[in-house]
């Protein structure tokens, strides 16, 4: 799901029966899942499991993203994000910001670029 957005950017679908207006797969879609993400990686009252996934998520969006179109306030946000669970009391959490962060590491080159 996370990679539909680039793929599908030249669809769109209709949001009612009237046609009067369309969710554009392109744009809309990314913004929706780096949303649920984000607020779901948030969110103390989930399980750890649950925000595991959603950094994982996350790193797998800022892959993505640098692979086709480098969208530099959202990959900011996405690490900004990621950063404070390297410190979480929960384990399983704290592991997988740093592991996250850590798989990011063959992207150097390119995340250094984007300040450019």
């Amino acid at each position: 799901l996370i990679c539909y957005p680039n793929h599908l950017e030249s669809l769109s679908c209709p949001l009612d029966f009237t046609g009067n207006s369309d969710y554009d797969f392109g744009s809309q879609l990314c913004k929706d899942i780096t949303g649920i993400l984000i607020d779901t990686s948030q969110r103390e009252s989930e399980p750890p499991d649950h925000r595991v996934m959603c950094i994982w998520g996350l790193c797998t969006l800022v892959y993505e993203n640098l692979t086709h179109k480098p969208n530099t306030t959202l990959i900011n946000e996405v690490t900004r994000t990621i950063l404070p669970f390297c410190t979480s009391s929960e384990n399983i959490v704290a592991r997988a910001a740093l592991d996250s962060l850590s798989a990011l590491t063959p992207l150097y080159t390119e995340l250094t670029n984007l300040d450019e």
